[in-house]
């Protein structure tokens, strides 16, 4: 892989501008003998190992742009694959994963870019009765290319709640999380941000994931309904 072979390239110009530096002023010294010399090259081996290893892990971590702007009707969602801060494209994404809660019931999925950019799949969490409060939106989106520029739009079917204007827990907020390689290790970053204007935020400590409105009881169900949007 590129990154070990960064990674061993300038672990061993660090090693040498040790030894040209450091080592070679210890033998000057009285105490210097071939085992504290042999002794130190290990040990500043290891710790150059460690260090660069994790400074280029930083470095060459791919970051996203993320834009949402929902109406009473639908939510329209932006996304920017961005460069490292290397300027490379490499580690690419390999996926993203967005879930968007949205007071209503989902109708309609559409992506709008060129399938060459990325390819997605969507589901919903939560009924599709009139008398649905929320409903969750997830987007599992694959083959993502290089510094792509991805374009959803979710249609929904607002919430029936009268003259009433309902807030249910969880749903000021979601959550997007994206993987991409390092040295053949799967890495993920997962982030909450807020519906209203995309700021980060803390995850919510509690989420409404369906409800109805009824006037009277409904029974317990085991599961949420789960359905595939086409």
């Amino acid at each position: 892989m590129i990154q070990t072979a960064i990674i061993v390239l300038i672990t061993f110009v660090l090693v040498y501008l040790f030894y040209r530096y450091v080592i070679d002023g210890i033998k000057k010294t009285k105490i210097y003998s071939l085992a504290i010399e042999r002794s130190l090259i290990a040990i500043f081996t290891v710790l150059s190992l460690l260090a660069v290893d994790s400074v280029l892990k930083y470095l060459v971590q791919p970051s996203i742009q993320l834009e949402t702007k929902c109406t009473q009707s639908s939510v329209a969602i932006k996304i920017k694959v961005i460069k490292n801060i290397l300027g490379t494209d490499t580690p690419k994404i390999d996926s993203i994963f967005i879930e968007y809660p949205v007071m209503g019931v989902i109708t309609d999925y559409a992506d709008t870019h060129p399938v060459t950019k990325a390819k997605s799949n969507a589901f919903v969490i939560g009924g599709a009765t009139p008398h649905t409060l929320t409903n969750h939106v997830q987007i599992e989106i694959s083959n993502v290319a290089p510094s792509a520029f991805l374009d959803y739009v979710v249609h929904y079917r607002a919430a029936e709640t009268g003259k009433y204007k309902l807030w249910l827990i969880g749903t000021d907020k979601y959550e997007i999380r994206y993987t991409w390689k390092y040295k053949d290790t799967e890495l993920t970053k997962t982030q909450w941000r807020l519906t209203k204007d995309d700021t980060l935020t803390e995850p919510p400590f509690a989420r409404v994931w369906g409800g109805e409105v009824s006037s009277q009881p409904l029974p317990p169900t085991k599961t949420i309904p789960k359905r595939v949007l086409q």
